[in-house]
């Protein structure tokens, strides 16, 4: 059955409380998880101060909608080989991102062996646009951490990129004394106990290093450190309008 086109009437059901991924659903930004249910003022990109208290799953909703406005239909992205066991269930395809990969797996204290285990399910991650095979990510706070930060510092300089590494690099700087005690003690299979939020920095540089390995155009990141995917979408609008034609 063909992935549906995420128009205003289905942008709704997106959040999927299910969702171990770090994408659409309750580890994207739930106010209370991050910081409790009143409004809380954080610092957002460019030293604009907003109120970082969306609900679940908001921000992708209004980064789709905002998208939508301008005629930029975005499914949700789901592909066999970006899977639950990373570098380890790589196709021959991507074997030059592999070592790399498992570098980062071990800079972040990775266990290959429970790895190893797991199933090859498709990772569900936040966007693609079909016509150009072009995947985005929208990244709200807690992916701006002191592990993310461990994963960028190891990319290669040749590495296609679709994001300012230099930009993540410091925003994960500003945000990580905040972030990294995000759901710091929640376990993860393949990083033990209190492993959730290396899981997420090692997907993340699994869906950058992969991507374009696999022969498509590099992952757009779009960072939504204060949650408000309306206003990250037009931050980028132009950048996106013009790379996806």
């Amino acid at each position: 059955m063909p992935t549906p086109v995420l128009s205003a009437h289905v942008i709704g059901r997106l959040s999927d409380p299910t969702d171990t991924s770090g994408t659409i659903g309750q580890e994207r930004g739930s106010s209370a998880d991050a910081g409790g249910s009143h409004p809380e003022k954080k610092p957002g990109v460019g030293g604009v101060w907003l109120a970082a208290c969306m609900p679940v799953g908001d921000c992708e909703r209004a980064f789709v909608a905002a998208a939508g406005d301008d005629g930029v239909a975005l499914t949700r992205a789901r592909v066999p080989w970006l899977n639950q066991r990373g570098h380890l269930g790589l196709p021959e395809r991507a074997e030059s991102a592999r070592r790399v990969l498992a570098d980062i797996f071990g800079a972040l204290k990775g266990d290959s062996e429970a790895q190893a285990t797991k199933r090859l399910t498709a990772l569900p991650g936040d966007f693609i646009h079909e016509p150009t095979g072009t995947f985005i990510e929208v990244d709200e706070s807690q992916h701006f951490t002191t592990h993310r930060l461990t994963t960028l510092n190891l990319y290669p300089t040749d590495c296609p990129l679709g994001f300012d590494i230099e930009e993540y690099r410091g925003l994960c700087t500003t945000w990580s004394p905040r972030s990294d005690k995000y759901r710091a003690s929640k376990a993860a299979v393949g990083f033990g106990e209190g492993g959730r939020q290396r899981q997420r920095a090692y997907h993340d540089a699994l869906r950058d290093l992969v991507t374009p390995a696999m022969g498509h155009p590099p992952v757009i990141r779009v960072a939504a450190p204060d949650r408000d995917g309306a206003a990250a979408y037009h931050r980028v609008r132009n950048r996106l309008l013009g790379l996806l034609g």
